[in-house]
């Protein structure tokens, strides 16, 4: 099992959205649902002063 996550400060929640073919960004969360056999987010700080998030995802590795 390959666990990776990533933390960042912006307040926007991630969404799945449809990338334009000539777009350089909105392609992250669909690279990630595409290999990773799960993934979520948590919001870090507290509900009533949210700082961030953590994106996570769990990918398994057979030998």
């Amino acid at each position: 099992m390959i666990w990776s996550s990533t933390v960042n400060r912006y307040g926007t929640l991630p969404q799945m959205r449809a990338a334009d073919q000539d777009a350089v960004q909105g392609r992250g969360l669909l690279l990630v649902d595409a290999v990773a056999d799960r993934w979520g987010y948590d919001v870090m700080g507290s509900v009533s002063q949210p700082w961030g998030k953590r994106v996570w995802a769990e990918l398994t590795v057979t030998p």
